[in-house]
């Protein structure tokens, strides 16, 4: 009997080498760390709200290993990420948050990914 899947230095590998459980995992545990500073620090301002979110929700450590994905699982942790940021900022969800502003990060760093050739290698899978 084989394993399906396992844990290895935080990142979950999978016999199918799909990265998307391991997007799923991330996609958790941004929610965990988002809920956990609406919780706690939900009446600081806005300046100190930032600092917060990019230090605790902004540390995308496993992503560089993203390679296998399906479109879907990218779409559902960017749909997280504006979440957490609607939730944590008090923006209610009528409310269109502009996407220069809650992408900055996730781009800046795709980019860094791609200066050094890491995102030549991913592969979108349908």
């Amino acid at each position: 009997m084989y394993v399906t899947q396992f844990k290895y230095l935080g990142h979950i590998i999978t016999h199918s080498r799909s990265d998307d459980d391991d997007i799923q995992r991330e996609i958790r545990s941004m929610f965990v760390r988002c809920n956990i500073l609406i919780r706690k620090f939900h009446n600081c301002s806005k300046h100190v709200k930032v600092k917060l979110f990019r230090s605790y929700c902004l540390c995308f450590y496993d992503i560089a290993l993203w390679t296998s994905f399906t479109v879907c699982t990218l779409c559902k942790f960017r749909s997280c990420y504006n979440r957490c940021v609607k939730l944590f900022f008090g923006y209610k969800n009528v409310t269109h948050v502009c996407v220069r502003f809650m992408l900055f990060s996730f781009f800046l760093y795709l980019s860094l990914l791609f200066t050094m050739g890491h995102v030549a290698r991913i592969k979108l899978i349908g």
